[in-house]
Formats: structure tokens, sequence, C-alpha cells
């Protein structure tokens, strides 16, 4: 088998011993497949596996080009909330009324992810295919193939990034990218741009601005090189121009990329010396990926990978307007089943398992907020690493947790 379609999934939590089994799989070559879930049009609602790196994780639309009312959105919570959750699905496909073999006799039509996932399966059938037999499965891999998928893909207009990925499935010019491919890595998204919206939400919501926590976004490194990788040198910040001097950049990444796959974690504030700025910092975060080559023992590869960045910078604003939110530790870090749910009319579905966070199933308030004029910052540290004066509101949700005096005293608690 070179290909599995996976047409099932869980809550989006590390399974650990079943992400095992999923990595064994890919790492032996094996292209995975899979639906990213019908628990749309809720955010933060990701199935388990398609919401793993190495795994093309697929989201349905209608006829109309329109995400499917039932396709979950992103982003991943698992990552959360130490970090960022990462972006998902990696493309979308028609999900509506497809049509089918019975197992008895003649044709059905079904919707869902769950039919446009083995859409996708059977495209990439298609595009191995294109390969000659002699070299076929030294080039195509679970990670040059999902290069081939989101490299095509076609933006849509309207959705976001954690609703359509890279976009629509596009054979023909995924097909024309991977017959002249040559083993490479490269980032998913390649860039990040707070400019460009609504794809970009919810980062075009919001500039960066002096003073500020720090934004936080997760890229995927996808390494078509090898089942296995490093990173050689950076990641490293160069800037179009002197004001992208004024970028506080720092990264956080795997140590090993593995199966195929790796991240690469942002962390965007402006120095101190920005707080006159008003403007645009655009530049490129440049890393170099090695991996072992197969015929020649000892001998790298080498792939030098780009992340653009065009960032929106405001001056600072008043303390009225700030709003802090606290990521509580133990939204995300529990399996689904020890979160019940805090509202208790909500029967046929008791646990919470979307994640606490203001760009997932807190995502209206976020927005809300933002058009009424205020700036929401995300807390992600404990409570004595920030200063509470400079908010006019700190927000708190599932206070699960004990808080300690220190942390009552910084609150004005």
């Amino acid at each position: 088998m070179n290909i599995l379609n996976l047409s099932i999934g869980g809550p989006d939590f590390l399974i650990v011993p079943l992400l095992k089994r999923y990595g064994r799989v890919t790492a032996n070559n094996v292209i995975m497949v899979s639906a990213i879930g019908n628990d749309g049009p809720l955010y933060g609602t990701l199935n388990n596996p398609a919401d793993q790196s190495d795994v093309i994780g697929v989201g349905g639309i209608d006829y109309s080009n329109h995400i499917a009312s039932c396709s979950s959105r992103g982003m991943t919570t698992w990552e959360i909330p130490h970090g960022y959750g990462r972006v998902k699905p990696d493309i979308v496909a028609y999900g509506r009324d497809i049509i089918g073999s019975k197992i008895s006799s003649g044709c059905k039509s079904l919707s869902g992810t769950s039919v446009a996932s083995p859409v996708v399966a059977g495209a990439v059938c298609l595009l191995a295919s294109v390969i000659p037999d002699t070299v076929r499965w030294d080039i195509v891999n679970p990670a040059s193939m999902k290069q081939a998928l989101v490299e095509g893909a076609v933006r849509l207009d309207g959705p976001n990034i954690y609703e359509q990925g890279a976009g629509l499935l596009n054979l023909l010019d995924s097909y024309e990218i991977l017959a002249k491919y040559k083993p490479r890595a490269r980032l998913f998204p390649p860039a990040l741009d707070f400019l460009d919206c609504p794809y970009f939400w919810p980062f075009c919501r919001q500039p960066l601005y002096a003073g500020a926590m720090p934004v936080v976004f997760n890229v995927t490194i996808l390494n078509g090189m090898g089942v296995v990788g490093y990173v050689e040198d950076g990641p490293e910040w160069i800037p179009s121009d002197k004001v992208g001097d004024l970028l506080d950049i720092r990264f956080s990444i795997s140590d090993v990329i593995w199966p195929w796959t790796g991240f690469l974690g942002l962390y965007l504030q402006i120095k101190d010396e920005g707080v006159n700025f008003s403007g645009i910092i655009e530049g490129d975060v440049s890393l170099t990926v090695v991996s072992p080559t197969k015929k020649h023992k000892g001998a790298m590869q080498r792939s030098v990978c780009t992340l653009h960045l065009r960032l929106n910078v405001i001056l600072p604003h008043l303390i009225e307007s700030a709003v802090s939110f606290g990521i509580n530790s133990t939204m995300c870090d529990n399996p689904p089943g020890y979160i019940p749910r805090d509202s208790l009319d909500i029967r046929n579905d008791i646990l919470d398992w979307h994640g606490d966070h203001p760009h997932t199933n807190f995502h209206g308030m976020f927005d809300m907020l933002r058009d009424a004029g205020y700036y929401l910052e995300i807390l992600g540290s404990p409570l004595t690493c920030f200063d509470a004066q400079q908010y006019g509101t700190l927000i708190m949700v599932d206070l699960e947790d004990e808080y300690y005096a220190e942390e009552n005293k910084e609150t004005g608690k």
C-alpha cells in the first residue's frame, strides 16, 4: 500500500499511542490522506489524524466554492496553551452531494469531509502515476506530495486560512509541480501577511505595536528530501529595509524533522525603540534544511526555505482599549474526556474539546472586540510575567487552576 485514505477521526488532541502508529505508516513512505472532520462551522474542531503535519488534512466545499458548513475549522489546539496551533486543513475539495457506488448496486450521494478526503486520495493516486516507475517512490513521499498539493491549490475568495488551508485542489497545477519535482524542503504556509484580509485572519485583524505581548505563529516544515532532516543554518530574519530592525523576532524549531515534517515557531514583537513607528515591516525568515541521501552514505542534501513576512505596525494605544486574554493551562493539556462543558444544556456533546482560545471557539468575541476598537493580546505565560496595569481588562476563561498569592496580587485580585 502506497496511499491510504482515512475518512475517520476524533477530537484534535495529541493521542500519543495512535500518533506513533500514524508516524510509522508515513515514515514508511505511505501517503496518508484524512478527513478534517464534520464539526463545523465551529472553530477549533479539527479531527485527528488529519490535524497532524505529516498527514494531508482535507476540508470540504460546496459547488459554489463556499466552505461547507459541516467542514471543521482550525487552528489545531493540541499545541496550545504552551505554543500556537498550526494551519489546517491543508486543502479543500468538493464534499457536497458526491456521487459514488453503493455497496449493493447502483449509486448514491454523500456529503461531508469523509467524501472530500477520498477525492483527494484519488487525485494523489493520479499524481503519483505521472512519475516513472523506476524513480516513483524515490520522488513521491508524504512531504513532496503535500508540497505539490498546497503549492498547486487555488485560493478561494472569502474563507480564511484556518477554513481552507492552501485552497481548492487543483489537479493540473499540482501535476505540473510534481512532474518537474526536485527533492526540496519548503514551509507551509510560505508567508504571513498582516495586510491580506480575510485570508490571514486573525493576524490581519490586529496590527503589531510596541509594548504588546508576542504574536505567535506556527509554520510547518515539509521536507521532501527524506523522512528525517535537520535545520543546519538559521532561522535568520532578513529585513527588506532598516525599519525591519525594529522587529524583535524569536524562534522555536524542531530538533529533528521527522517523519517528513517539523515546525518553525515565530514570536513577533516590536522593540521599545519602535514606540514612535507606524507603517509596514517586510522581509524574509530564512533557514537551511539538511537531509541524508539514500545512495551515498554520509552525504547530505540541502535546501533553503524562506517565509515572507509583511507586518502592519501602529502606534501604541490607550490602556483603556487594551484587553488581555489569559490562556489557562488546564484548557488543552488534558484529554478531552476530562473537560466537561460549561453549559449543561448541551447534552449531545458534553465534552469541551475546541480549545478556549480567541482564535478558535472564542473567535466571535475576538472579532467583536476588534470591531468595537479594542486590542486583544493573548497571555500565554504565568500571571506574574506581565504588567496587568497596562491593560484595561483581563479576561480569564474556565478557571480550573488554583492561583498563587503572587498571581492574585499581580492582577489586583
